[in-house]
């Protein structure tokens, strides 16, 4: 009931609001300031993406993607993860059962913590387990102006933990619509909805915007999904009421479903006094359903999901000061409340039971960060900086203390702040794997940067930056980075840029080893060496290319009970680009390609594939992770157009073709540990698992295409109709899948092939401007 009121509140707000006039000064990267720039102009234009001060497009000392609110609503995408796989150079994801892992230039991993994800340059990462977590796989994407992409590491500027990438998504601001908006949509084959508003107010020197969506999902229905559980007895095959070798039955989970009937919900109040002061209020949720069998619970059979609230609020102000001197300062506040109902119990307990969830727990962030930036007479310029942060975690929002329930990695394993009146500590306490903390569990963190951008000759300049973060249970991290740009002449530069980034363990990680261990953590480290190359053809065609070499000392938790280094992986890659803009059009092809050049392990770590041979031995597996480039393809080939053919339509295609999966590598060793100690049935079974995995298109060449067209209706003023398909042409196209469930060391076998194939699907969304 309670969660109908929000709804009806939320959809009262949004009507209320649509009818105020709406007018705001556009900022520079708003599309009717770009439409009046032409692509040389454009490459020129000063931004701050990956660096402290204003550099152009082509002088950034990063990779960098940009997608604006067109190319946004043109395309049919899900979420954000779609529009990274469409527009970003070798990008991909796969499916994991704490949510999709994103995968750029070879890093990917089974959390997300290699990737900060950003909104209005205010990092939103989880900070245990899943790093990115909800505006990721949020459907709905109309409240977004822009999404900056940085390909490659990016910690320098944003902080530990961006060693993959950075996203960095620009909602409703200065360049919001001078009118409301309504809108809604829908999918038939993933079965959700949209429903969203949006309008303003200006008087004078203020102005405010305001968005809010409701997006309801029932997700694909029996989807093709290929699951292997030899944990539980099922075995394998494609889920459904019976399936696998073991004849037993579980339906296969809702592909994008909502766990337990949840919504996502998102709303966004943003104010402005004059251009100096900014406060803007954010909330969002989401929930899934994971992508595993269901379980019987005392009150029916579930499937196990996720679900999670946010909250920001962030005060931004831009003081005058000097001609020269310049200052951005902000102060905010992130709250999350996050639930794992895992069913632990099963059928022993009922669905709401506090013995069913793995986490119920609150993430409250503080912050105050302050930039200055100088330019001198002589073309320097100077930048100077630091933030301070601090985390607490407490119960979910709206509940008491013995409710709360962290998950670690052991030896804490659970963690709960009331064991007297904690009905998991209750349960699990004499098991040896809940622990009771008195203190509130929290962490500072202290990070201070400068930069300097320093002409050599007219041809060159150098661009020197450098970052320290210090968080409380962790050494020092250092992040140094020096650009040397090199402009060949106006149309054409090279940039080469090395630096050193860095990622702290989770904050699980952290707090687990300050508990337990002696000293502090030493951070992983990332040393990359990135060659650009920037040439503007024509007014209307602009190319680039990236090499980069990458060397990550990885770090993992180990089972003795603190993270270390398990070894190097060093990777030689390139992407290059060709984009096309002119005024009716809009089009782009890319390339990509990675090469793992070495592995050398630190650790010896063991794993066993479970139950292999006559007598359900356990295989030793030594150095099971010498292929760190699993799950993603090593080569793709994207492109995409967008094309105005007037005012009254627009058409949209993409396309992307994908090959030499490592998922291959990991298959074919599972063949040949059968072949050498399993049983003549293992045997077969395997045999069988491959065959069907390959007829299938599994680890193949892919091919999957998009289109959609948008048009305004005559019969329907001020109004504008978007019809899409995803997946029309397609071969070999399916979203891998990462196993999951594992005790200790032992690995289920074949791991990490599961996969689901993503049909085509059509929708639609409907947009009226008042």
């Amino acid at each position: 009931m309670k969660t109908k009121t929000i709804h009806i509140i939320c959809l009262a707000l949004c009507i209320c609001i649509i009818h105020w006039g709406f007018a705001q000064e556009n900022d520079s990267l708003s599309k009717n300031y770009l439409e009046d720039l032409s692509l040389e102009d454009l490459m020129n234009l000063e931004l701050k993406i990956g660096t402290f001060t204003p550099s152009s497009i082509t002088d950034l000392p990063v990779s960098v993607t940009l997608i604006d609110k067109e190319m946004i609503q043109a395309t049919p995408a899900r979420n954000i993860l779609d529009l990274i796989e469409v527009y970003v150079p070798g990008a991909s994801f796969v499916t994991h059962w704490l949510g999709p892992r994103v995968g750029v230039r070879g890093v990917l991993g089974d959390q997300n913590t290699s990737y900060l994800l950003l909104v209005n340059g205010v990092n939103d990462n989880m900070k245990s387990l899943n790093g990115p977590f909800y505006e990721i796989q949020n459907r709905d994407l109309n409240d977004i102006e822009s999404i900056e992409i940085v390909r490659g590491p990016g910690s320098v500027t944003y902080g530990h933990g961006a060693i993959g990438g950075i996203i960095n998504i620009k909602t409703l601001k200065e360049d919001g619509p001078r009118d409301g908006k309504i809108g809604l949509g829908m999918n038939t084959t993933y079965r959700y909805g949209n429903l969203f508003a949006q309008g303003g107010y200006r008087k004078k020197d203020f102005s405010l915007s305001f968005y809010g969506s409701v997006n309801p999902s029932l997700g694909q229905q029996n989807p093709e999904f290929f699951y292997i559980d030899r944990a539980f007895g099922y075995g394998y095959g494609f889920m459904g009421w019976q399936w696998g070798n073991k004849g037993l039955g579980s339906p296969a989970p809702n592909f994008y479903g909502d766990f337990n009937n949840q919504p996502q919900l998102k709303a966004q109040l943003a104010m402005q006094y004059k251009e100096n002061l900014r406060l803007w209020l954010r909330y969002s949720d989401i929930s899934y359903i994971k992508q595993q069998q269901e379980t019987q619970t005392s009150d029916g059979d579930n499937f196990p999901g996720l679900q999670g609230r946010q909250f920001m609020s962030v005060l931004e102000y831009k003081p005058n000061i000097f001609r020269r001197l310049s200052n951005e300062s902000k102060i905010g506040f992130v709250s999350q409340s996050n639930r794992d109902i895992s069913f632990y119990q099963g059928k022993n307990a009922p669905f709401d039971d506090i013995t069913q969830r793995n986490f119920s727990f609150s993430q409250n962030e503080y912050f105050i960060e302050s930039l200055f930036n100088l330019e001198l007479e002589n073309k320097i310029k100077l930048a100077l900086g630091g933030k301070f942060s601090y985390v607490s975690m407490g119960p979910e929002w709206g509940m008491d203390n013995a409710d709360f329930i962290m998950s670690f990695p052991p030896p804490l394993r659970f963690v709960v702040y009331d064991s007297t009146h904690s009905g998991f500590y209750k349960k699990y306490g004499s098991m040896g794997i809940v622990h009771q903390v008195d203190e509130r569990i929290d962490a500072s963190q202290y990070s201070a940067y400068a930069e300097a951008g320093i002409p050599l000759a007219p041809f060159l300049s150098i661009l020197l930056s450098g970052r320290m973060d210090k968080h409380q249970y962790a050494d020092y991290a250092f992040s140094p980075r020096i650009s040397l740009l090199t402009k060949i002449n106006q149309r054409q530069n090279i940039n080469i840029i090395v630096q050193r980034a860095v990622r702290y363990p989770t904050f699980n990680e952290l707090y687990t080893f300050n508990q337990t261990g002696d000293g502090n953590v030493q951070p992983e480290v990332k040393e990359s060496i990135e060659c650009m190359y920037n040439l503007l053809i024509s007014d209307n065609l602009y190319f680039n290319i990236a090499i980069f070499y990458n060397s990550i000392e990885q770090i993992a938790w180990l089972n003795e009970g603190y993270p270390d280094l398990i070894g190097t992986f060093n990777l030689i890659g390139a992407e290059a680009e060709l984009s096309y803009i002119s005024e009716k059009t809009k089009a782009g092809i890319n390339a990509s390609t990675i090469h793992q050049t070495k592995w050398d392990p630190k650790k010896i770590i063991e794993a066993y594939l479970s139950n292999i041979g006559p007598d359900s031995i356990d295989v030793v597996l030594r150095d099971f992770g010498t292929n760190r480039i699993n799950n993603i393809p090593k080569h793709t080939i994207k492109f995409y157009i967008n094309h105005n053919f007037g005012k009254n339509l627009q058409l949209h295609a993409d396309c992307r073709f994908a090959w030499d999966y490592g998922q291959n590598d990991m298959l074919d060793s599972f063949v040949e540990i059968h072949d050498m100690y399993g049983t003549e049935a293992s045997r077969t079974e395997m045999d069988h698992i491959y065959e069907v995995l390959k007829e299938h298109g599994y680890g193949k060449a892919s091919f999957t295409s998009n289109i959609s067209i948008s048009f305004e209706p005559g019969f329907l003023n001020k109004s504008r109709i978007y019809i899409y398909g995803m997946n029309l042409l397609q071969f070999n196209h399916m979203r891998y899948v990462m196993q999951y469930w594992e005790e200790g060391n032992n690995r289920q076998y074949p791991r990490q092939v599961g996969f689901i194939s993503e049909p085509a699907s059509i929708g639609f969304k409907w947009v009226l401007n008042l």
